[in-house]
């Protein structure tokens, strides 16, 4: 191939110059290489029995038994306006661009969740927050003497003012009291743990219903009402909407610019993108409040 800098332009002229007789630059590296199609066309020129006449002519020292010469390179050696070869251009292949909004994580095993707290990390995805913590009491008998079980095959969302949190816990059972089992992040058996943990989890999730940030519960007892919750919920996830719609397009944008042939795709509206379902509902942010005061006023 050309070295860098050296295009089509470069070599055609030079292979004007060298049909014409003029001889090759005499530095090292100068002859194109590979399979460029330059290369061919080159040694052509340079093999020819006209092109050896023209350099022996200009060096005022024509061969013995030169004569009329057949030209067996097919460039023109006098008006030098043949065409140049070009190698037929690949054509590109079709891209599609990942519109690049994020989505749920996927569960972990129950080694990675299993009696920690970590912020795992996946490509494309949400953070996810294990919680497995089995150190704390039983929220029935208040017995230490309990149990990891399994792990939960699914995550809790969590619904926040922000981006949604997504947790995962591990299924727990106490010895003590008829097997009775619950998850590690249910309310009632996280205030059985240290401040600083329930501060990790910092969230109110209680039954088959999705969490709540404390910050939610937080502003709810500062006089914010559920419905201004949820509004500002849906005002976070429309502007993160239009954020990733705006990048998408710009790098479709890009790529196309770059001579790529981009898929023709129409950005999904906040309800098919799936980010509808992340907006905190206020009648889950209201009863996860009730939960929270009821547990307070029972523990003073």
């Amino acid at each position: 191939m050309p070295k860098k800098g050296r295009d089509d332009d470069y070599w055609r002229e030079w292979c004007n110059r060298l049909a014409a007789g003029e001889p090759p630059p005499s530095k090292t590296g100068w002859h194109p290489g590979g399979n460029s199609p330059w290369k061919v066309k080159i040694d052509k020129i340079m093999a020819c029995g006209e092109t050896r006449r023209r350099r022996s002519s200009n060096q005022s020292l024509l061969p013995f038994g030169v004569g009329i010469v057949t030209c067996t390179c097919d460039w023109d050696h006098d008006n030098q306006t043949t065409a140049a070869p070009a190698a037929a251009a690949a054509p590109q292949p079709q891209k599609v661009v990942d519109f690049g909004m994020l989505c749920k994580p996927t569960p972990r095993k129950i080694k990675d969740v299993r009696g920690k707290y970590d912020i795992k990390t996946e490509k494309g995805c949400y953070p996810l927050e294990v919680f497995g913590y089995s150190n704390g009491k039983c929220p029935h008998c208040k017995s230490p003497n309990i149990d990891a079980t399994n792990v939960n095959n699914s995550v809790k969302l969590i619904y926040t003012s922000d981006d949604p949190r997504f947790v995962q816990g591990v299924g727990l059972k106490c010895k003590d009291c008829n097997g009775s089992q619950w998850q590690s992040y249910e309310k009632t058996y996280v205030d059985t743990l240290s401040k600083k943990q329930q501060n990790e989890l910092n969230a109110v999730v209680s039954g088959k219903r999705n969490g709540v940030d404390m910050g939610l519960i937080i502003d709810m007892r500062l006089g914010a009402t559920a419905s201004t919750i949820a509004r500002k919920s849906l005002a976070h996830a429309t502007r993160r909407h239009a954020q990733w719609e705006e990048e998408y397009e710009m790098n479709c944008r890009k790529l196309r610019g770059l001579g790529f042939d981009v898929v023709e795709q129409e950005f999904p509206d906040l309800n098919e993108s799936g980010m509808h379902d992340f907006v905190a509902k206020s009648d889950i942010v209201t009863m996860a409040f009730l939960r929270d005061y009821t547990l307070q006023s029972s523990s003073c």
